[in-house]
């Protein structure tokens, strides 16, 4: 999950996961940490990010849905999706159902956009683009495994604060790898970890 770690933006969770989406890669080494700044001066020196435009839930492809390669291909980019959708509206349901509960680092970034929800901070930008995928299939005791290593680009995000101060989560770009498991007839998001 981006900015996964610890308030999950795309750009954050790219961060973390890798820490908000940025929102969904890993650990937040891959990316400067936030810049605090005031509201004010946030307008005038940061480019204002790309406001997501998912006014509600993504849906998922059909071809997310397949038991292929393909298949999960697609699902690791329409997971991208919700992570933006969960970074912009802080509704974090349909992320969760998406997740298996082994996924350590994707909830650190559902924690965080938790937080973030409880606090009153509100995320806006930090969009997130997966490319140059490579997905393996794997079976392990029986229970389909995809390993998918993909490029997680992040535009920049802008966290603000309930007292209107401002940090800039800037845009990064990781490379990371997920697993994804097959059970009960769909993809669920196992593990992400970021690549060096």
């Amino acid at each position: 999950m981006g900015k996964l770690s610890t308030s999950l933006g795309a750009t954050a969770l790219t961060v973390a996961l890798a820490t908000s989406a940025a929102a969904c890669s890993t650990e937040a080494a891959t990316a400067p940490p936030p810049t605090p700044t005031s509201s004010a001066s946030t307008a005038s020196v940061t480019p204002t990010p790309t406001i997501n435009a998912t006014p509600s839930p993504p849906a998922m492809p059909a071809a997310a849905k397949a038991n292929t390669a393909a298949g999960a291909k697609a699902f690791v980019v329409y997971y991208w999706q919700v992570v933006d959708y969960a970074s912009t509206t802080l509704d974090t349901s349909l992320l969760e159902k998406l997740t298996s509960e082994a996924c350590e680092a994707c909830h650190r970034g559902i924690d965080g956009l938790k937080t973030n929800a409880k606090r009153g901070v509100t995320l806006r930008g930090g969009a997130s683009s997966v490319q140059q995928q490579k997905v393996t299939l794997i079976s392990n005791n029986g229970v389909q495994v995809a390993e998918d290593e993909f490029t997680l680009k992040n535009e920049d995000q802008i966290e603000t604060l309930p007292n209107g101060n401002t940090k800039t989560y800037p845009a990064a770009t990781v490379r990371d790898r997920m697993w994804l498991q097959w059970l009960d007839g769909r993809w669920t998001a196992s593990q992400l970890e970021a690549l060096k």
